[in-house]
């Protein structure tokens, strides 16, 4: 790669943004750009957890009714090219570079040298869809509202998935406060959906909250959930049955999705352009798994472990995945450790997870200890002040094991722990955090792991 192409790239991914937080510089920039998506119909997504797939739902159900649909999320899992797709199909490397650099062409160099590299990679996605010329842009927010880059946009529809404690230093410390800052993304006489994992003690501020077009989605319904089945075989273990998924931790998720779709045919942002089937008989989708939807709740089968991969970071998301993780265990009962002749004993269950001090980390801590046999934490040093105050027991080193924990200062050596214990007997494994969530699958790929994207092949 060139120079200079290493030179935008670092622009792309290494400036962090710094407060004060606002919107100047990238509505200068977007402005100088001539407002790509004006244009074009827009659906931005946000809130606290299950924005991505919120996202990755609604494009799926755009793209089946015909429509051209751009879909920006953020983070990546493994490749910077997962945050921007057209109709499914990823952006290249390359291209990004080429339209990072157009852009620095023609905005002014002060303005262009002081964005960050999301503000710099979401006016890249924005010019990138209009230059493939979408019908519909499915756009998530990056963190907060008010201030995130994507806000320069003009949204057609805005969703609010969730409602929680994340990100409390840069959004404030309340539900209330958090929910102010997200809620900044609606437009006025624009529907506003509203998830119901936004309205958690939170049923006051949503009533008197200024909007003339308030739509609360449903937990769920009956299109939402059959929106689900149409990925049981990734969503579900392969050895447990389609039952109950008006529990899963997707279906509100699923329910904004649907929400959102009704919402563009019934007041005709959109037109109908080919007689599809109904959205819960798509039987397309199980040719294409977004890459929005890796790493969620998603498992991954050894010969002796069953790994269930979660980006879940905070006390809400954190919850309702171990809720589903342990009812998925429950009903697998004794059949794990029936298929290894070797081993009398019932599986283990181990959660590896990552504490971090602004995720409410004593809520997690509870959590897991409700949740699994043994917590493998990664991070920090085991003398900093935060592991001696959060652990119910003496922070210990890599092999080392206390009674219900274990600190690693190195992944590796955690990942390597996993290996040797699954040996003498079968484990499932909840890797949580986007973080583990990437080494698992990075690890996994390298050591040819089965994952689990077709039930009928097992």
């Amino acid at each position: 790669m060139a120079d200079h192409d290493d030179e935008i790239l670092s622009c792309l991914v290494d400036r962090v943004s710094r407060p004060p937080y606002d919107l100047h510089g990238v509505s200068q920039a977007y402005e100088q750009m001539g407002r790509p998506l004006d244009d074009v119909v827009v659906v931005l997504v946000g809130g606290t957890n299950g924005k991505g797939t919120t996202c990755g739902l609604l494009a799926l159900m755009l793209e089946d009714h015909g429509y051209r649909v751009g879909l920006y999320t953020s983070p990546h899992m493994m490749s910077l090219q997962e945050r921007c797709e057209i109709s499914g199909v990823e952006i290249e490397i390359g291209d990004f570079i080429q339209t990072a650099r157009f852009i620095k062409q023609h905005i002014k160099e002060e303005v262009f040298s002081q964005l960050s590299s999301f503000e710099l990679m979401s006016l890249v996605a924005f010019d990138l869809m209009s230059h493939h010329q979408v019908d519909v842009a499915v756009v998530e927010v990056g963190m907060g509202g008010a201030y995130d880059a994507t806000n320069v946009l003009a949204p057609t529809v805005s969703i609010i998935t969730s409602i929680g404690l994340d990100h409390i230093h840069e959004l404030g410390g309340s539900l209330r406060q958090i929910a102010q800052t997200k809620s900044a993304i609606r437009r006025p006489h624009q529907p506003l959906i509203i998830g119901a994992d936004a309205t958690t003690d939170l049923d006051d501020f949503w009533t008197h909250l200024s909007h003339d077009r308030k739509i609360f989605a449903p937990a769920y319904c009956d299109d939402s959930i059959g929106i689900l089945r149409q990925f049981g075989s990734q969503l579900c273990h392969p050895q447990t049955p389609l039952t109950d998924l008006t529990v899963h931790p997707l279906a509100s998720n699923a329910s904004c999705a649907y929400q959102a779709l009704e919402q563009l045919k019934h007041f005709s942002y959109l037109k109908t352009t080919r007689s599809a089937d109904s959205v819960t008989q798509i039987s397309s989708w199980r040719q294409r798994y977004p890459s929005v939807l890796t790493g969620r709740g998603q498992w991954i089968i050894t010969s002796t472990v069953h790994y269930f991969v979660d980006t879940a970071h905070n006390p809400q998301a954190f919850r309702a995945s171990c809720r589903w993780f342990k009812q998925t265990v429950q009903q697998l009962g004794s059949a794990f450790s029936s298929s290894f002749l070797s081993s009398s004993e019932s599986p283990h269950i181990i959660g590896l997870v990552h504490f971090r001090e602004d995720k409410q980390p004593e809520i997690l801590r509870q959590l897991a200890i409700q949740t699994f046999d043994h917590t493998l934490i990664f991070g920090g040093s085991p003398h900093s002040a935060f592991y001696q105050n959060h652990l119910p027991y003496p922070a210990v080193q890599d092999s080392e094991i206390s009674q219900a924990y274990t600190l690693w200062t190195n992944f590796d050596k955690a990942w390597a722990y996993l290996i040797e214990i699954q040996q003498d007997r079968p484990c499932y494994v909840y890797v949580g955090g986007s973080f583990f969530a990437c080494q698992c699958f990075f690890l996994a790929q390298r050591d040819h792991y089965l994952f689990c994207q077709d039930r009928s092949g097992l």
